[in-house]
């Protein structure tokens, strides 16, 4: 606590004077986007994240920059912790790396931490995982999918299951709780069971036997994981193990080709997603092409794909302000629209957008799409 008191007792003064020349930088000085990436437990989503900020700055920088000016990237490790994340957002934007915005990571809970502690401090939090749609913060943008947006498409492709009768697996944290709570909104009637699982650790890896045994005695149709980690998987490994996947459809809130590289044979999961790399659209080929090549694993999930615009996005409010800083920024980027390869994100007046969404289908063969939807609401009451 002493850390942030020292640098919020300076903080207002040094983004007043940011704002007045230009980010505190010379003409042709970077504009820095500081990002919280963790190092813990979160590969390969750590990985992509970074994928897509750099690609993004990269694609800026051969535009020309920001009104002249390059983007540069800081990062810091929040080392899966929302209090080390707040203190190492703090230490960048107060200290000597003078960013102008904070891309938050994946830890739901740091961007609460941080929006709280800047005390209404106007600089842009950038969320671009997959989230809860419950914190409406001053300065915080998602654009990542809502509970709601990947749940909803997804419920609607699970009416084609025979008796349907359904157990929901959830993370017992904070967040879990509370995706669990809408989830059940919508399901409740089908539900035989639930469970919720510790959050899966390098000391304690996630075990999802009982939960799964619990299914199976409960004669369940359809698993529904609502986890957003990527060691979800597990869940479907371990049925598949023991004999359960046969007879089950697994759903996720929250897959990507990573997880589906790691899938057993004859297993399928279906989910909603903002981004498929399979999508055979040019744009997002296009995409898809660019963000291979820059990463040379040929690994592109829709972490990298959000993450790129958060980027594109805080570029464009930046654009319109005609100003390459934070504090500009957040005076135009609630209301905007953007155009991205998957289509359009609008956020009119909210920290959440609608979004374009896919309908995908994944076996160890990879991510499939079988139906598009144009725009999907955040479904909050931001």
């Amino acid at each position: 606590m002493t850390t942030r008191r020292k640098v919020l007792a300076g903080l207002s003064g040094a983004i007043a004077s940011a704002a007045i020349s230009h980010g505190g930088f010379g003409q042709s000085a970077p504009v820095a986007i500081g990002a919280l990436i963790s190092s813990q437990n979160f590969s390969p989503y750590d990985a992509q994240m970074r994928l897509g900020l750099e690609v993004a700055i990269a694609e800026v920088n051969a535009e020309g920059g920001v009104l002249g000016r390059p983007l540069s990237l800081v990062v810091r490790d929040d080392f899966g912790d929302p209090e080390a994340a707040t203190n190492q957002a703090l230490e960048m934007i107060g200290g000597g790396s003078k960013i102008e915005a904070v891309v938050t990571g994946l830890l739901s809970n740091s961007r609460v931490f941080i929006d709280e502690t800047l005390q209404g401090i106007p600089i842009p939090l950038l969320h671009a995982f997959t989230n809860e749609g419950q914190f409406c913060g001053k300065t915080t943008l998602h654009f990542g999918a809502t509970t709601l947006q990947s749940l909803r498409p997804l419920i609607a492709d699970l009416t084609e299951v025979p008796e349907r009768r359904i157990f929901v697996v959830s993370e017992n944290s904070r967040t879990g709780q509370f995706v669990l709570s809408r989830v059940l909104q919508f399901v409740r009637p089908s539900v035989v069971g639930m469970a919720q699982v510790p959050i899966d650790t390098p000391r304690t890896p996630a075990d999802f036997s009982t939960a799964l045994r619990r299914a199976k005695e409960g004669r369940a149709t359809i698993v529904l994981c609502t986890m957003s980690r990527p060691t979800s998987v597990k869940l479907v490994q371990q049925a598949a193990e023991k004999g359960y996947a046969p007879g089950m459809v697994f759903a996720f809130l929250d897959f990507s080709e990573a997880q589906a590289r790691q899938l057993p044979a004859d297993v399928e999961v279906r989910a909603c997603l903002p981004f498929a790399a399979a999508d055979s659209r040019a744009q997002v080929q296009r995409f898809v092409a660019q963000a291979a090549e820059y990463s040379g694993t040929g690994l592109v999930t829709h972490v990298a794909y959000c993450h790129y615009n958060a980027v594109r996005g805080l570029v464009a409010a930046m654009r319109l302000a005609g100003r390459p800083n934070g504090q500009a920024a957040t005076r135009f980027i609630r209301d905007l629209t953007l155009e991205t390869p998957t289509g359009t994100l609008a956020f009119r007046g909210s920290g959440y957008s609608s979004l374009p969404m896919v309908m995908c289908r994944a076996n160890s063969d990879g991510l499939r799409v079988v139906s598009g939807l144009p725009s999907v609401e955040p479904g909050t009451l931001c």
